[in-house]
């Protein structure tokens, strides 16, 4: 634009070659080709020409020169794409939209599921944890070593004297001495056990006594009840008391308990546990 410009105001200027610059002021408004004679004037339509010819191709790079300078996107986005292409994209976009939504759809119900194994990983480690507490290895009281001269009779370890013979206390300490207790009799089992392990018609002193408490008989080892098979009549107190229990094994091989006098000599049973 700027070269028409210049071009057109050196057709101006020229177009007082025949006349003086007061006279163009005079008559502003005359024909161009009047005031040159026709002769300035044929001589730059060939220029003018050219201008006119050429106008729309400087336009259009100017347009070009003007559109290479701006960001990339505000052009891309004046261009004039097909219908086709823009159905094509917004298909792409509806379907993109379409599976992100599953997808999060998806990824929501992996995420409640895991919660749920986890919580039930958890209850399960609980209720675990509970069953090894209730049904679990148990801790063991340390197993008393066996003393000396005391053998297995039935389901315990006893030591029954054959030939000594003391009064209830002192078979009570040698017991102690021996590694165990004077003994007491748990069951019938125990005792027809024991019985055929004895001289017939001879009395053994046993640790259950009522020396605490008259009438009430428990083991002299663990101070629990104690069993005890009674000959007929018996406990009388006869000797007063307290007195001792006698566990007397008679002909025919009946063994019976009874009261007896606590300083008469007898032999005795020990037993190595406190059980009973």
């Amino acid at each position: 634009m700027y070269k028409f410009k210049a071009l057109l105001f050196f057709v101006m200027i020229s177009g007082g070659c025949h006349g003086s610059q007061a006279a163009y002021k005079r008559r502003p408004l005359e024909d161009l080709e009047t005031r040159c004679d026709g002769h300035c004037f044929s001589r730059m339509r060939t220029v003018m020409d050219y201008v006119v010819a050429n106008q729309d191709r400087w336009s259009t790079c100017n347009q070009m020169i003007a559109r290479s300078q701006e960001p990339k996107d505000s052009w891309l986005d004046r261009m004039d794409l097909p219908e086709s292409f823009i159905v094509f994209e917004n298909n792409l976009q509806d379907k993109l939209d379409a599976q992100h939504k599953v997808f999060n759809e998806s990824l929501s119900k992996v995420e409640s599921s895991l919660g749920k194994i986890i919580s039930q990983m958890n209850s399960m480690h609980n209720q675990l944890e509970a069953l090894q507490k209730n049904f679990g290895p148990k801790a063991v009281a340390p197993t008393k070593s066996i003393p000396p001269k005391f053998e297995l009779i039935g389901s315990r370890y006893f030591y029954i004297e054959k030939d000594s013979y003391v009064d209830w206390q002192s078979a009570a300490s040698t017991c102690r001495q021996l590694g165990g207790h004077l003994a007491s009799i748990k069951d019938q089992e125990e005792l027809d056990a024991l019985s055929v392990r004895l001289n017939n018609n001879e009395g053994y002193w046993l640790g259950t006594n009522d020396h605490a408490e008259k009438g009430t008989f428990v083991s002299l080892a663990s101070g629990k009840p104690a069993f005890l098979n009674w000959t007929d009549g018996q406990p009388d107190y006869l000797f007063g008391h307290p007195s001792c229990v006698d566990f007397f094994f008679k002909e025919f091989k009946i063994a019976r308990n009874l009261l007896m006098l606590c300083s008469i000599e007898k032999k005795f049973i020990c037993q190595a546990d406190e059980e009973v």
